[in-house]
């Protein structure tokens, strides 16, 4: 079985579903009225980034996979 190592980037989006437009400059500087967003519906988080997708395909293929990647240490890096 082949050991692939991965060096690759990992992200987390956070996709906001029905959303068309997030306040732009200068309304987004402070929470306001202005520029508060509310959502129909909840945020969808993913993960992904190439070297991620990479390792996850070639793993769901049977190869053995380390993947080389910066994690940020806040929740979202949990998550990662």
């Amino acid at each position: 079985m082949p050991h692939l190592a991965i060096i690759g980037g990992t992200v987390v989006d956070t996709i906001l579903p029905d959303t068309k437009q997030l306040p732009t400059w200068p309304d987004h500087t402070e929470f306001t009225t202005r520029n508060l967003v509310f959502l129909k519906n909840p945020p969808l988080v993913t993960i992904g980034g190439n070297g991620a997708n990479a390792a996850y395909v070639a793993a769901r293929r049977g190869a053995s996979v380390t993947l080389h990647t910066a994690i940020g240490t806040d929740g979202l890096g949990s998550l990662a």
